[in-house]
């Protein structure tokens, strides 16, 4: 399920405002995003999900995202970032705990991953860069 917080970062960043500066850094890392989400849905649909053969299915893609971030500006975060996704990150294992335990079904737990979300990328859209 940990994958789901690479998704929750790939929603908030999509909702959030972008400045002409950071243009080349969020493309960089919606084509980064991009492609640890078509291989995430590969191996959901090849392999049984959260099983031993999904997880090693997804491994090289984690790999390459992880790379992909590393090229030098393709992921520049500021003040806003900082003040507005870890509360979402610390949420999304809150969801998952949730999902896990039985507390939340399928759809509540999207839900949750969703909400979260919608509250970053309003964070993001409101914060002023220059006073965060």
């Amino acid at each position: 399920m940990k994958v789901f917080k690479s998704l929750t970062l790939f929603f908030v960043a999509s909702g959030s405002a972008v400045s002409r500066e950071e243009t080349r850094s969020w493309s960089c890392m919606f084509d980064c995003v991009g492609a640890l989400f078509r291989g995430d849905v590969y191996c959901s649909y090849t392999w049984e999900f959260e099983s031993e053969d999904y997880y090693r299915c997804l491994e090289p893609y984690k790999e390459e995202f992880d790379s992909c971030i590393q090229v030098d500006g393709c992921l520049t975060l500021g003040p806003c970032w900082e003040k507005c996704v870890p509360p979402a990150l610390e949420g999304s294992s809150d969801c998952e705990d949730g999902y896990e335990n039985g507390d939340l079904n399928e759809r509540e737990f999207l839900r949750c991953l969703v909400d979260l979300s919608m509250d970053a990328a309003k964070c993001l859209s409101d914060c002023d860069p220059s006073n965060p």
